[in-house]
């Protein structure tokens, strides 16, 4: 997975014209000091999942379903699409991290949401998009909240400034609430019933991991120590185990990308010293 830094850097241009600055020309060296390139992500990433970041991807939102009206539409716009600027953002759930006092809430469709992320997500097809679409659409709705695309897109700089631990500090309980299925209270009568339930849980477990492209053998040892796998229990997993399990696995994947970025130093200046 590669993401664009440079496009998504642009969309926040306006919240800390200093900091912008740090990541534009630590960006810039991508391939020549792996070192400072990944701390310009890092920095990406703190201007993106702060509250100023937020308000900038709103607005951005905004405008890319206006173009989609224009675009799609063969009467162009009417008074009623020109008021998506008046909506001001708001939280889907409590468990939001950024708290705002409005009550506006704001829907991305497929369409718009492919025309975002296919831009910034360079190496995914139409299709991978899509089934990222679908992960996050957990009421099948055919939309998704713009608070999970912004979830996705902090998730998607996290992972590749290899600081998917502090991502989840954030945004942990945000997306255990928005993953996990609660079983129904009635307990199961048969093995098959409790199989089921079993497997629903963990299909709900593994989501956002599929989502950040994390190690799928980790997540399947994480569910091993859960209480899934127990004969006979038959209580939905909690925001307790959850969060825990998954910082183990996203603790492994920030070292193996710091680790990988090492490496990498270390063959530039290999082959630095075989042309000299």
């Amino acid at each position: 997975m590669e993401i664009d830094c440079e496009k998504i850097l642009n969309l926040f241009q306006s919240t800390d014209k200093q900091a912008v600055e740090q990541v534009s020309f630590a960006l810039k060296h991508k391939n020549t000091n792996r070192e400072q390139f990944l701390e310009g992500l890092v920095l990406l990433y703190q201007l993106v999942s702060q509250d100023a970041g937020y308000r900038e991807f709103f607005r951005y939102v905004q405008d890319c379903i206006v173009q989609t009206v224009v675009m799609l539409s063969p009467r162009g716009m009417s008074s009623d699409d020109e008021r998506i600027h008046n909506v001001t953002p708001r939280v889907s759930g409590v468990s939001f991290p950024i708290n705002r006092k409005n009550t506006h809430q704001l829907n991305v469709s497929e369409f718009t949401f492919c025309s975002i992320f296919q831009d910034i997500v360079a190496s995914f097809n139409e299709a991978q998009v899509l089934d990222m679409f679908d992960s996050l659409d957990t009421g099948s709705k055919g939309t998704v909240s713009v608070e999970c695309t912004y979830m996705l897109l902090c998730m998607l700089v996290a992972k590749e400034a290899g600081v998917l631990t502090r991502f989840l500090y954030q945004f942990g309980q945000f997306a255990y609430d928005l993953f996990m299925v609660r079983p129904k209270s009635a307990a199961p009568t048969t093995v098959q019933e409790h199989t089921l339930i079993a497997f629903a849980q963990e299909e709900s477990f593994r989501k956002l991991g599929q989502l950040a492209w994390l190690d799928d053998y980790d997540m399947t040892q994480a569910i091993q120590y859960s209480h899934i796998k127990k004969k006979g229990n038959v209580m939905a997993m909690t925001r307790e185990e959850y969060i825990p399990l998954y910082f183990g696995i996203c603790k492994k994947s920030d070292q193996r990308q710091k680790a990988s970025v090492k490496k990498l130093k270390y063959k530039h200046e290999w082959a630095k010293n075989i042309q000299t």
